[in-house]
């Protein structure tokens, strides 16, 4: 969904759209699915561009670092950017510049502006960096890779801190267990 800024008169005009967001991947190029993501903005002329306020609300369903199962995260996201004709146009730091870093620009193209890719971007920024489907994730067996979410495996690997190795071989060369 593009919307077209020349349209836009001195009246705010507010915009609710449902998107379908492809395209996107993780950390390691897996494609990541969103599920539904709702989109509602409002673009308002101001001095030096077009101000988008707004929020993303959308599901995504990402793969867990530590066990590797699909989980759904929330997405809801509010936002204040500022559509440009050129970023490069922009001067920083001058009283003709409102209120926005370099970081809350978006460049026009052809007096529109992406509503999808500014959706996407905001889909991005909220992602953690190490995705994990809930606080008490027990992982994957270093041993026989089962999920210790869903079972005890049985395997009797002691998580010791390899920083700790030599104290464990010496207490095992001591008799102790």
């Amino acid at each position: 969904m593009r919307l077209d800024l020349q349209e836009l008169g001195t009246e705010p005009l507010t915009v609710e759209l449902p998107l379908t967001l492809t395209a996107l991947t993780d950390n390691y190029g897996e494609p990541i699915e969103v599920r539904k993501a709702q989109l509602t903005t409002e673009a308002r002329r101001i001095r030096g561009g077009v101000e988008l306020t707004g929020r993303l609300v959308a599901q995504v369903a990402l793969s867990c670092s530590r066990c590797a199962e699909t989980f759904d995260l929330g997405v809801d996201r509010g936002f204040r950017l500022l559509a440009v004709e050129s970023p490069a146009s922009v001067a920083f730091g001058s009283a003709e510049k409102p209120d926005f870093d370099e970081d809350g620009l978006v460049a026009t193209e052809q007096g529109h502006v992406d509503l999808a890719a500014v959706a996407t971007e905001q889909i991005y920024l909220d992602l953690p960096l190490k995705p994990v489907c809930r606080p008490d994730c027990r992982s994957l067996c270093p041993a026989c890779g089962a999920n210790r979410n869903r079972i005890e495996c049985g395997c009797q690997n002691q998580d010791v801190d390899p920083r700790f190795g030599a104290l464990v071989e010496f207490r095992k060369r001591m008799g102790q267990s």
